[in-house]
């Protein structure tokens, strides 16, 4: 579905919203209500919109911000529909027929609003021939966009089946513009309306509709939220059509409605209509109805029909109820305590109530069953520019008394939220679509958002008065700031619904001998990057939020926790520090920018001192091969024929990996001859507390009551050559104090005290041939660990991790003592094993009942492959050097390029 589409959807709604909506009379756009009394007569609350319409210029203008804060809605379209392959079924082949006319949509919406335009004058001074033209040339366009479809559909032409049809109903004739004269502003604006929604039926799509972007709400997350458990919803209203392709349960009470029928479908269209591609999408598609008629052919009820349809869905099985009716001039008649009262009381039935549409604002109080004020929600509707309308009743300063006194959470603004409730698209009784307005419309919204809440975790239907918070809580703030006299707690925000509120406060479950205890809060979990941090996107963990006497579970994607990047001054990223230190590297390898050393020479042995930054090391070098090396900093020893310390960087190098994880404090080796073995070295080497990570600009993962990484490497190796070629063989141990291959767990993430790495390490060096040097090196490694107090541990049997490279060069390539490097590495991935996650997790989602799990932990993201090209050539006579670098990693699909100066002074 192109952008374009949906913007003219969102357009053509906003201009209409001018129109008048007629039914079968005028009373139909009123709510009308008789007097209170024993029996008082309820009515259906349909909008008081008559005045509204007085003032046609205003409305015009108003709808203009409109266009611009919807605009945000429509950002990612895929986003938005979610799966349509599984959403939409069957109609995925008519999208090939009118694909091609997507592109033209925005063009020619566009040209609707130029050819009637706001303006009284535009056609009504006579000039009917020039608005004549305009229309002529309109539904030509329209045509040629929407006329294959409409033949498609129907079999008959876009003129026999759409057009002729339309024009009629408003008597206008294409060959007489004199026609156009009867128009009024009003009437043509619902003649704009009804042409766009007429012909985006067609359009092999759901109707997107402005609401839905004001309350946050996507097909998408009616797919999420509302696809494990069909919630029953009573709907106390006249009855709905009978092939509306719903999942209806029963419908009961008087058969006919008088002047109330048609209300009933409009409101479960927007509660539960089908995501099927032919019209209203309902905010919770997946519900079952129960419906009860009040209304007998007067088109009004009594206290004593509603209350039977109250009882009746509570007896099959109703934990919601939706009430878009009430008595004159009252946002909550005292007549409802009785009524409802039952049914909120248990607390396992929300009651959503429409507020009326007198425009009054409440001002007296009226007792209430102090036990059931928590399950109630007053609807109270915003137009399309987000201002409450003028007909929606108020909470004012009225509250519910219980015991005699105003209690925490009772007034009537405490309970109120405000919902879209104008010019909405709702189904009719015919099986179309029309336009109705009303806090009757709003209250279905809200009742949707319910039944997501309980469909997603359906324990929630035995905390009704919970289940009601979350709506209140979520709301988006209008008006005064706060709770206030107007909007009451807000707009209705079915996506903040839907998510925690409050993600500071979410909290982890893990097991401790037997029972359940706190792991940390959300906050303060997280992965630093190491080898263990590329899980698959499947791999989750479950966060509770407490909410009143019971809770919600989300599920938290594990690679959501993993804190990759640091933002810093200037945008320093890893990445980068990882192409500078590199290209440093390179230069200093290519002896053009050598560190700092300092020879002393004597008969049978030399020490020298060697600086290069802040690393430093002294070596002691005898005649008969001994050496010994003693420093401090990230050059530690690690392979035995490879030479650049940024070889071994644990994110990005395949050289020596285990004792990169142990750098950047002090180290010390030694090499001795050992006759027909060749050389042997010892090595050790240690992580500085104190420096950041990894290459990091800033630690990613330092703060308050983080440790800080430590770690230790030994090992044990043979060099020997043999042929020319020059080869090697190493043993290393990697002892981690609190991180897994350099992967920390913090709070719930822990992994573990304690892990030990166990490595052998092959290099082999070729004489060089052809001008070309090349080497090889590889290795493979077992992690075991110690199991923390956290919700991951390591897989039984460990980790078995493996790195390598293959690396060519050459010198005098190009120039005199140049030197070009081709290197394909694989830093250090995981190739068995991994971590499991042992957590408490909802085992019964109707219950709500809480179970041990223990799964382990996917890692099917691609191994990282990266392949780098390096060139470096001697400037100044000798005295200074240009490198540049170019790396690709193939499984990140990112390029890095680098250049590098450097000069002797």
């Amino acid at each position: 579905m192109s952008k374009a589409l949906l913007r003219a959807g969102t357009a053509l709604c906003a201009a209409a919203a001018a129109m008048h909506t007629p039914a079968a009379s005028a009373d139909d756009a009123f709510f009308l209500f008789a007097p209170a009394a024993p029996e008082t007569t309820l009515q259906p609350r349909y909008g008081d919109i008559e005045a509204f319409y007085g003032d046609i210029e205003a409305f015009w203008g108003d709808a203009s911000p409109f266009w611009g804060d919807i605009e945000p809605f429509w950002g990612d379209i895929e986003a938005f529909w979610g799966d349509r392959e599984a959403f939409y079924g069957d109609i995925e082949p008519f999208y090939g027929d009118i694909e091609a006319f997507y592109g033209d949509i925005e063009a020619f919406w566009g040209d609707i609003e130029a050819f009637w335009g706001p303006d009284e004058v535009s056609i009504g001074g006579g000039d009917f021939a020039s608005a004549h033209d305009g229309l002529v040339a309109m539904t030509q366009e329209a045509e040629r966009i929407f006329g294959p479809a409409v033949e498609g559909r129907t079999g008959e032409s876009f003129e026999a089946a759409f057009l002729t049809p339309f024009l009629d109903r408003y008597g206008i004739d294409l060959d007489d513009p004199s026609s156009l004269q009867q128009l009024s502003l009003a009437q043509r604006a619902r003649f704009m309306l009804e042409f766009y929604d007429g012909l985006m039926a067609y359009s092999g799509r759901d109707a997107v509709d402005w609401w839905m972007g004001t309350s946050r709400w996507s097909p998408a997350l009616a797919q999420t939220q509302g696809s494990s458990y069909a919630p029953v919803i009573g709907v106390i209203d006249s009855r709905i059509r009978t092939n509306a392709g719903y999942d209806v349960l029963s419908q009961t009470g008087y058969q006919a409605a008088g002047q109330a029928q048609g209300h009933g479908t409009a409101i479960a269209s927007l509660i539960a209509a089908p995501h099927d591609g032919r019209g209203v999408m309902g905010v919770s598609p997946n519900v079952r109805l129960v419906v009860h008629n009040p209304f007998d052919f007067t088109g009004t009820t009594n206290w004593r029909d509603v209350q039977a349809g109250v009882r009746r869905a509570e007896r099959a099985g109703a934990h919601v109820i939706n009430l878009s009716l009430g008595t004159g001039g009252e946002v909550l008649d005292g007549g409802w305590a009785n009524v409802i009262g039952h049914a909120a009381r248990r607390g396992d039935m929300v009651v959503v109530k429409a507020a009326g549409n007198e425009g009054v604002s409440a001002q007296g109080s009226a007792w209430w069953d102090p036990q059931a004020i928590s399950a109630l929600l007053l609807v109270g509707s915003v137009g399309v520019d987000g201002e409450i309308l003028g007909f929606s009743n108020r909470p004012g300063t009225a509250c519910l008394l219980g015991w005699h006194r105003c209690a925490p959470g009772a007034r009537l603004m405490d309970r109120f939220i405000v919902a879209p409730g104008e010019f909405l698209l709702a189904e009719d009784e015919e099986g179309g679509t029309h336009r109705v307005s009303g806090t009757s419309f709003a209250a279905p919204l809200v009742t949707g958002t319910v039944a997501l809440l309980q469909s997603r975790w359906p324990w929630l239907q035995g905390f009704a008065g919970e289940t009601a918070e979350i709506v209140l809580s979520s709301a988006r703030d209008l008006g005064a700031p706060g709770t206030d006299p107007v909007y009451g707690r807000g707009l209705l925000d079915i996506e903040a619904a839907q998510a925690p509120l409050d993600w500071d406060a979410l909290t982890f479950f893990a097991p401790e001998m037997g029972r359940v205890r706190s792991a940390g809060r959300f906050r303060h979990a997280f992965l630093s990057p190491g080898v263990l941090d590329r899980v698959d996107d499947d791999a989750v963990v479950y966060a509770y939020e407490r909410i009143g006497r019971t809770f919600r579970d989300f599920q938290i994607p594990l690679k959501s926790r993993v804190r990759m990047d640091v933002p810093s001054l200037g945008g320093a990223q890893p990445a980068q520090d990882y192409l500078t230190a590199r290209l440093q590297d390179w230069a200093a390898g290519a002896g053009f920018a050598s560190p700092i050393t300092e020879v002393v020479s004597r008969p049978g042995y030399s020490l020298s001192v060697t600086r290069k930054g802040d690393d430093g090391a002294m070596t002691y070098r005898q005649a008969d091969g001994l050496d010994l090396t003693v420093g401090a900093g990230t050059n530690a020893p690690g392979s035995l024929l490879f030479a650049g310390a940024e070889d071994s960087d644990p994110r990005t190098g395949a050289v020596a990996p285990l004792a990169a994880f142990a750098s950047g404090g002090g180290f010390a080796a030694a090499s001795l001859p050992a006759g027909g073995l060749g050389t042997v070295t010892l090595g050790f080497s240690a992580s500085d507390a104190a420096a950041p990570r990894f290459g990091f600009a800033q630690d990613p993962v330092a703060g308050p009551g983080v440790p800080a990484y430590q770690a230790r490497t030994a090992s044990l190796g043979v060099a020997q050559t043999l042929a020319g070629a020059r080869l090697g063989l190493s043993y290393s141990r990697l002892d981690e104090d609190n991180g897994v291959l350099g992967t920390q767990g913090t709070g719930a993430l822990s992994l573990g005290a304690h892990a030990v790495t166990r490595g052998v390490t092959a290099e082999v060096v070729l004489p060089e041939a052809f001008g070309v040097t090349l080497a090889a090196t590889a290795s493979r490694a077992r992690t075991e660990a110690a199991e923390g107090s956290g919700l991951l541990t390591l897989s039984a049997g460990g980790a078995l991790s493996t790195a390598y490279a293959l690396r060519a060069s050459s010198e005098g390539a190009i120039v005199r003592g140049d030197q070009v490097v081709l290197t394909l590495s694989q830093p250090l991935a995981l190739a068995e094993g991994g971590i499991s996650i042992s957590q408490y997790e909802v085992v019964d989602r109707m219950s709500g009942e809480l179970g041990l799990v223990r799964r382990p932990v996917g890692f099917d993201a691609p191994r990282p492959m990266i392949t780098e090209t390096s060139y470096a050539f001697p400037v100044a006579e000798g005295q200074g050097a240009v490198a540049a670098l170019l790396a690709h990693d193939a499984a990140a699909g990112t390029v890095q390029a680098g250049l590098s100066f450097r000069r002797r002074f």
